[in-house]
This record gives structure tokens, C-alpha cells and sequence, in this order.
């Protein structure tokens, strides 16, 4: 049946040229060109042909179309079946837009409605309705008698075809060989999605059995998206936490940029630093490092905190050769510095107001008094500040050489750094702080109504009350001696307890003199000027037994004067236990004694009149071994300190010391008698 050409459409391809014939009632229809894929609309009868286009299209003076630009900034085509609305209401005609490359027509514009712009060769409109029907071109003759039904709907590229597979399900492995086969067929951010998609499917397969090789080079072709990143933590999220750790794994931590950092040697250096107190900040330096660990992976780190890391580390470098420095010359300064930041942690140091006092080897912290300040404070402590600068000297040169004493305390630390430790005395302001104190740091059974020092174990930390005195502060002085005293021959005892039960059994000495007068002797002080002399040797101590061995008499108020013999001997004191025991030999002697009446026995069998007695004769004894020798020379200090020596290192017998005794005094039966002989001699000075 041969078709009406007044019924037909016969246009061009505006890209390629490719001419088409097509039934009028088609006028207006979309269709991809069937020689270059060009996307057209079959043109109002008499239009040309044009590219699909939006709607929103203006119309400029004279004939000129200008097009809506596109959201990608390209220009749009006009759509030549589109009526304008004035040209609508003023005239039939309908503008077109020619094909690119074609020439315009002349400057009167061209005209539209019923004239049909540019007739068509009748073989080019056969040829269109042949590629529209899918038919073999016909020839010229043939043209009028083709029938057109519609154009041929557009054949999807191998784009969409590619592109339209991720929307089938396909999983991990399907969409890998999907993403070989789409390189270099689609656009970039084409294979940006198919890579998206492959990637979440292989982590939501755990890895698809893929081997670490193949996500490596998976991660290798999609380096230039943050998906190759997700490939390279699967490989090491496999391998975290093995030894020793695969190649794999460092490769992809190497192309992620990761380095392993010394963080936790770093972190562990940065704590002894701060906790040395002499470098300010390092303890921030230890909070970064802290956050830096926080952050790594397995002990690795990204770049950004591999600079970081090396920063702190140089600051590390900086306090570590300041610290050196400063224990090369300036020691103590180091020493204080670290008693300052331990005490700060006490929460001692957040009661009443605190400062410190330095007399190397001790700290000293003095809680001030109401309205004191650290000069005042001072002004109060000067002579015990004397006393703690005078008695190192004679500790380390008369005590601590001969009885060759290490440092025990604090028994936390290593034997180097032990000797090295100030020895910290606490000075409280009154005895409810003093009290409060022990009790919250586990003493509260210590009689501290009683007490005079207490010195703590493990630390070797000893503290006291030092307050205002009546008698213009001799009585703390007294005590502050005592406390240097204890707290030094503690700290380097052999066997100094280390916690709180061992020093509740703790008897520092077997022999019971020295147990009951050794550190008393020691903290006999004579002062001259400003200078004090420990472990006196105090005239008086020979004059006073000098006096009570003479006859028996009394004064006018019926005190004794003298008791009528030497009381006590060293042998006394020796194999004396207990002080019930020395009490009873005292009573033995004053019974022998025939001008003691009964009356007189009854008076002086009282315990606070004994005890008066032997500590006068134990004053003397320790001055006597000590210091008496008959050409000025001491006799029997060596003797003395080498029993000493023997009773801390355990060779003295609690129950029988006599032994230990001539052992280290070289005695037998006429070195016993020397001895006493000696000592009568003393007490006749």
C-alpha cells in the first residue's frame, strides 16, 4: 500500500546527516539516530529535525533561539517541536533549529507554520523510512510505497550494559571481574561506584576468601579512591595481633603510611621523667603519648602522628639531658625536686598550708603555723635547721663507715638510686594534724600521746610535732635530734621493716643496752656557739657517778646525794634482758649497801627512782666506750661499734649477748677485769 506524502515526515539526523521518512502521526517522538546513537525528536510536518531538549526554552529578538543551560554547565538543545506562546498567538509558524554544520538560511529569518523548511530529496526520505523499518535501503522508486509504524526504540551502549549489572545482586568475586572489565569502558567515577560496590561486598563477606594478594592489587587499582584504603586495613585487620607479622601486612601498612612507633618504651621513659619533679611539662608529654596509643593500630601509627611522636620524643631528649645535667651538679637539687612531687601527691600536703626546707640528705616539710610564712617558718627551725645540716657528717663519718651500713629505705627503689633518696622528715603544726595523718595512713594504733617521732616503714619517712615552745623550743629541738637520729640509723638497718606488721615486731637491736640506749647516746648534744657535737662526751655524765658512789648521805630535804658504791657495771648492762632485770640488779646492790635502811629501800625500789639510776649509769657507759681512753685516745670505740656491727648483722644472741660481747671486745677473765677497771676510772674523773 504506497503512502500519501502528505502524510509523511521527512527529516535529517542534525549530527550525522542520516536521512529518515517517517509517518506524520510520529511528529514529536524521541529516538536514538541508528548511525550515531544521536539523540532526536521526529519533527512537526515542515520542521527539521532537532535534539531532545527541556522545555523551559527563551526566545530572543529577531529569529535566534537561545537554549537553558544545563546543570553541568553545558548548553542544552532546543526542542524543535516546542511552540512558543507569542509566536502562538501572532502566527501559524513554528521556529526550528537547523542541523550543526548547516548553512543559516538569509537574515529575514525562516518561515514557519505551513512552508516546510528545506525540501527533502525523494531518495534521502527513502533512505530514512528504510533505516526506520529496519529494511534494506530502497532505491528512489521505491520511496512512496514504505510504510513506517514508528522509529526503532535506542540499543543501550556498552556503558548502561555494563552499569545496569550492579543493580543484579552479584557478589564480591562477580563484581572483581566486573570492575577488570569495565577499566578503560567507562567514565572515572564509573568505575569510582563499581569499586564502592565491590569493596562493600567483600566486607560484608569477611575478605570473600580472597587472598592477601589479590586485595593488595585490588587496592593497587583503585588507589586514586579512599576504597583502596578499606582493602589495605582488611589485609591487616587478618593479621592483627601475629608474630611475626607477614609480608602483607607490612606492605599494606607501608602503603597506608603507617610506621611502628616506640610508644610504649616513650611512655614508660616520659613517667620517670615527670616522676623525677625537676622538668616541668613532661606530664603533658605523657598524656599525648598516652592519646598516641590510644590512636595506633596494633602499635603501628599513621604519618600525621609518626611527626608528632618524633617531636615529643625530642622533648624527651631535652628534659633527659636537663635532668642528667643538673644530677651531675647540682644532685641535691634533683633530690628535692623529686621529695617536692612525691609529698605533693600526700594528702598531707592539702592540709594546712606547706613548705620545704632542703639540709641535704633531708627534705624537710613544715606545715606553717597560723599566720607564718616560709621566713618565719625558718626563724622557728633555725636550730634544728643547724642540727640537720651538722649531723650527716658525723653519722657517715662515725657511724655509718665503721658499721658499714647500706641504705635499706625506701625499699621500693633499686640499691643505687636508694642512696641517692632524700631522707623526707615531716614537721606538723599540731598534734591533731600529727594524729590525723597516721591514722589515715594505717597508724592509728601508734600512741601518739606518747610518741615523740614516728618513723614509717618501706618509705624511711619520719615525722613529728614541732610547735611553739614555752621554753623557747628546746623541747621540739630535743625531739627533732631524736627523729634525725632514729630516721638515719633506720634507713640503713639491715633488716629495716618493710611493712607495717614487720615493723610492729621490729626490735632493732638484740642486746637490750643497746636496744634500750644506743640511739639515745647518739642524740646527747652538746652545743657550742652553733656548733653541736653528737654523741657527747659530757663531763657531767662522769661527774655524776663520780658523786653517787661516794658514801651514802642525803641532803636537807632527805634526797639522796650518794648512794655508797658504784651501782652498775658494764657486765650489768650486758647480760641484762629487760629493764625489770637492770631494775632488780640496781635493788641487788643498794641491799648490799649496809647504810640503806629499809625505810631508804622502799624509797628508792620505785620504778621512776630505778629508772633515774640506770639511765645515768647508761649515759655513762656509752660515753665511757665511746670516748674514755686514759691517754685521750678512745679505748674502746672500735671494740664498741665492731658489737654493734655484729648485732645488726644477727651474730648477737637475744638470750645470752655476753659471747658476742668478748668476741668483739676480745675479753677473757682479765680483759673483764680491765674493763671494769676502766670504767671505775671514768666515773672518777
Amino acid at each position: 500500500m504506497g503512502v500519501n506524502m502528505s502524510d509523511v515526515i521527512t527529516f535529517d539526523c542534525t549530527s550525522c546527516g542520516m536521512p529518515y521518512r517517517v509517518a506524520a502521526s510520529y511528529a514529536g517522538r524521541d529516538f536514538s539516530c541508528k548511525k550515531c546513537g544521536a539523540h532526536l525528536c521526529v519533527p512537526q510536518s515542515g520542521q527539521e529535525a532537532g535534539f531532545r531538549v527541556e522545555p523551559e526554552v527563551e526566545l530572543s529578538s529577531g529569529t535566534e533561539v537561545m537554549r537553558r543551560m544545563t546543570p553541568s554547565g553545558r548548553q542544552a538543545p532546543v526542542n524543535p517541536t516546542r511552540v512558543f506562546t507569542r509566536e502562538r498567538e501572532t502566527s501559524q509558524r513554528m521556529a526550528s533549529v537547523g542541523a550543526p554544520g548547516r548553512a543559516e538560511k538569509s537574515g529575514k529569518g525562516v518561515l514557519i507554520g505551513g512552508v516546510i523548511g528545506g525540501i527533502v530529496l525523494l531518495g534521502a526520505a527513502i533512505a530514512i523510512a528504510v533505516v526506520l523499518t529496519g529494511d534494506k535501503t530502497p532505491d528512489a522508486t521505491d520511496a512512496t510505497t514504505v510504510t513506517v509504524d514508528s522509529p526503532t526504540p535506542a540499543e543501550p551502549s556498552e556503558r548502561d550494559t555494563l552499569l545496569a549489572r550492579l543493580d543484579e545482586g552479584l557478589d564480591a568475586r562477580e563484581l572483581v571481574a566486573l570492575l577488570k572489565e569495565a577499566d578503560g569502558k567507562v567514565e572515572d567515577a564509573d568505575l569510582a561506584a563499581i569499586s564502592r560496590r565491590m569493596v562493600n561486598a567483600i566486607s560484608a563477606e569477611k575478605g570473600a576468601e580472597l587472598e592477601d594478594a589479590e586485595l593488595l592489587a585490588l587496592a593497587e587499582r583503585v588507589k586514586a579512591s579512599a576504597d583502596s584504603e578499606r582493602l589495605y586495613m582488611m589485609v591487616i585487620a587478618r593479621h592483627r595481633g601475629v608474630e611475626p607479622v607477614p609480608a602483607s601486612c607490612l606492605q599494606a601498612r607501608e602503603k597506608l603510611g603507617y610506621s611502628r612507633l616506640e610508644l610504649t618504651a616513650q611512655a614508660e621513659r616520659a613517667r620517670g621523667l615527670a616522676a623525677a619533679g625537676v622538668v616541668e611539662g613532661i606530664g603533658t608529654l605523657d598524656d599525648e603519648l598516652q592519646a598516641l596509643l590510644k590512636r595506633a593500630d596494633d602499635g603501628w601509627s599513621p604519618m600525621s602522628d609518626k611527626a608528632k611522636f618524633d617531636a615529643i620524643v625530642e622533648q624527651l631528649d631535652a628534659a633527659q639531658t636537663r635532668i642528667d645535667q643538673l644530677r651531675r651538679e647540682d644532685p641535691f637539687r634533683f633530690k628535692l625536686a623529686t621529695a617536692r612531687l612525691e609529698f605533693s601527691r600526700d594528702e598531707a600536703s592539702s592540709i594546712g598550708t606547706w613548705v620545704s626546707v632542703a639540709r641535704d640528705p633531708y627534705v624537710i616539710f613544715v606545715q606553717l603555723q597560723a599566720r607564718e610564712d616560709q621566713p618565719g617558718a625558718e626563724r622557728r627551725l633555725r636550730d634544728a635547721l643547724l642540727v640537720a645540716e651538722q649531723f650527716p657528717a658525723f653519722f657517715n663519718a662515725e657511724l655509718r663507715e665503721d658499721l658499714e651500713l647500706k641504705r635499706m629505705l625506701p625499699s621500693a627503689l633499686p640499691g643505687d638510686e636508694r642512696e641517692d633518696a632524700p631522707i623526707v622528715i615531716k614537721l606538723f603544726r599540731s598534734a591533731s594534724y600529727w594524729h590525723a595523718y597516721l591514722r589515715d595512713h594505717g597508724y592509728g594504733d601508734v600512741d601518739a600521746e606518747r610518741a615523740r617521732t614516728f618513723t614509717e616503714p618501706a618509705t624511711g619517712h619520719v615525722s613529728m610535732v614541732y610547735d611553739h615552745d614555752s621554753a623557747g623550743g628546746t623541747s621540739n629541738l630535743g625531739k627533732f635530734i631524736r627523729a634525725l637520729v632514729d630516721v638515719s640509723m633506720y634507713s640503713y638497718h639491715p633488716h629495716a621493716p618493710t611493712t607495717h606488721e614487720e615493723d610492729e615486731n621490729f626490735r632493732a637491736y638484740n642486746a637490750f643496752f643497746l636496744d634500750a640506749w644506743f640511739h639515745t647516746a647518739i642524740s646527747i648534744t652538746n652545743r657550742a656557739s652553733d656548733t653541736y657535737t653528737f654523741m657527747s662526751n659530757d663531763p657531767r655524765a662522769a661527774r655524776r657517778l663520780s658523786v653517787w658512789k661516794k658514801p651514802f648521805a642525803k641532803d636537807a630535804r632527805d634526797r639522796f646525794d650518794s648512794f655508797g658504791g658504784q651501782l652498775l657495771s658494764v657486765k650489768d648492762f650486758v647480760t641484762c634482758q629487760d629493764v625489770d632485770a637492770i631494775r632488780a640488779a640496781i635493788v641487788r646492790k643498794l641491799e648490799s649497801i649496809e647504810a640503806w635502811t629499809e625505810q631508804d629501800l622502799m624509797v628508792a625500789r620505785q620504778s621512776a627512782n630505778l629508772d633515774t639510776i640506770w639511765r645515768g649509769y647508761a649515759v655513762g657507759l656509752f660515753a665511757f666506750l665511746f670516748h674514755w681512753g686514759p691517754d685521750g685516745e678512745p679505748r674502746y670505740r672500735e671494740k664498741f661499734l665492731k658489737f654493734v656491727r655484729m648485732d645488726l648483722s644477727g651474730e648477737v644472741d637475744k638470750e645470752n649477748p655476753v659471747p658476742a660481747f668478748e668476741k668483739a671486745f676480745g675479753l677473757d677473765a682479765a680483759g673483764w677485769k680491765q674493763l671494769e677497771a676502766d670504767f671505775t676510772a671514768y666515773q672518777a674523773d
